[in-house]
Parts: structure tokens; sequence; C-alpha cells
């Protein structure tokens, strides 16, 4: 368990992924990013997080749910491989990828927008 540590976690993505590995940190990067701004947006506007929080997490949840469907195909499984709780923990996992990236995608974008709203007014 020493050598279990980012460096090793990176090796293992690069010889998994290949050049995905780029993209996909560049796209959590980016992300991060859009949090960041969107909440230092809301803070230089003087207004509560709470509107853009309930949306991120009401958009993440809902694709969450909806992406729990697909990764059975993403994985190459059968539906009916689905056997126990690990599997099943394992599937809404997987899920929460996209649906993370749809939650901070819909709190970078109403954060702003709130922002806005409350620079209007």
């Amino acid at each position: 368990m020493n050598d279990f540590n980012p460096i090793t976690l990176f090796a293992i993505s690069y010889e998994t992924m290949g050049v995905w590995t780029w993209l996909a940190l560049f796209v959590a990067l980016l992300l991060l990013a859009g949090i960041v701004t969107g909440i230092l947006k809301l803070r230089n506007a003087k207004r509560s997080p709470k509107r853009p929080i309930m949306a991120a997490l009401f958009m993440g949840v809902g694709a969450t749910l909806a992406f729990s469907f697909v990764v059975p195909r993403w994985t190459l499984a059968q539906s009916g491989s689905l056997n126990g709780a690990v599997d099943y923990l394992a599937v809404i996992l997987l899920a929460m990828i996209p649906g993370a990236a749809v939650a901070s995608t819909v709190f970078s974008i109403a954060s702003r927008r709130c922002a806005v709203r409350g620079a209007s007014t």
C-alpha cells in the first residue's frame, strides 16, 4: 500500500486511457475553475449561493440517475449481471462522474446568472 500514491494513480490512468487522461484532467480543471469563479462572482455581488447550489444538486442527482441506466452499456455488461449490492454501488459511483460534471456546470452557470441579477438590482 505504500506505493499507492497520486503518481502511481496517474501512471495507471495514463496506461489505461492514454492521451484521454490529459483531456480528462483539462476538463476537470476547467470545471473546477468554473466553480471557483462562480463562487467569487457571488461573493463580489453579495449574493447567497443557496439557489445555485440547489440547482446544481437537483441537476446532478438527475444526471446521476439518468446515467446509471447507461453505465452497464459503458462497461459492456448485461443488465442481468448486476447481482449484488457491490455491483449497484459501482454503477452509482461510475454514474456520479458525469453527474458531477453536470452539477458543476450548472452551478457555474447559475452562480453567474445569480450574480448578474444581484448586481443589476
